[in-house]
């Protein structure tokens, strides 16, 4: 996989996976929309994002934080301008982590995600980083990309949460293995999908386990 280096956020919000990005990518006007509500608090537990008040699909663009074409929100972040005034290359390089721009992080699974993201660059770096979260937003089921922040795939429809730290490893539980962001059932197919899903979290473990 070929990194795109305007998708190294500061923050750790990886760009590649981004819904802002997404949507833009694939010019696709509904899913716009569905953002629009959303930046502007209109889904319960999501959070806010100031000046959002006249946002529209027109303002849903971006090409990645480090680029020339930037969502509203990257181009006025704290923590981005933190960054460039400390002439760091991003929150991992910085000493007082977790600091006030991200505790008061206007977005919930953005700041979620940030928490979980800059110690894990620490550990491994920024490449493998990068592609960890590419490899991260995958459904379990299916197989269909997603984006930072969904909560149902868009293909097979099954309930997903791929944004929360996964401590893990091949003698975790089974009912901490595959926590129900999918339905099992029963019988054959319940089991077909149990074993997807442990797999797929072992695929994470030993990726964000090894250098």
């Amino acid at each position: 996989m070929k990194i795109n280096p305007d998708f190294l956020s500061p923050c750790g919000l990886y760009c590649g996976v981004c819904a802002i990005y997404i949507a833009h990518r694939d010019t696709n006007e509904k899913f716009k929309k569905r953002l629009v509500d959303v930046y502007q608090g209109k889904v319960d537990g999501k959070g806010t994002l100031p000046g959002s008040e006249t946002l529209s699909t027109k303002d849903i663009h971006c090409s990645g934080c480090l680029s020339d074409v930037r969502f509203m929100h990257c181009r006025q972040c704290e923590i981005r301008n933190c960054v460039a005034e400390k002439e760091i290359a991003g929150c991992h390089e910085c000493d007082e982590f977790p600091c006030e721009h991200i505790e008061h992080f206007p977005m919930t699974v953005g700041k979620k995600v940030i928490l979980r993201s800059i110690p894990h660059i620490r550990n491994v770096g920024v490449e493998k980083w990068a592609r960890d979260e590419q490899a991260r937003y995958i459904c379990p089921e299916c197989g269909a990309r997603l984006f930072r922040g969904a909560a149902r795939c868009n293909q097979c429809q099954s309930r997903v949460d791929l944004d929360w730290l996964f401590i893990l490893d091949k003698t975790t539980p089974d009912s901490l293995a595959a926590p129900p962001f999918a339905e099992g059932g029963t019988g054959e197919t319940g089991e077909k999908k149990r074993n997807v899903k442990k797999s797929f979290f072992f695929f994470l473990t030993n990726s964000y386990n090894t250098a």
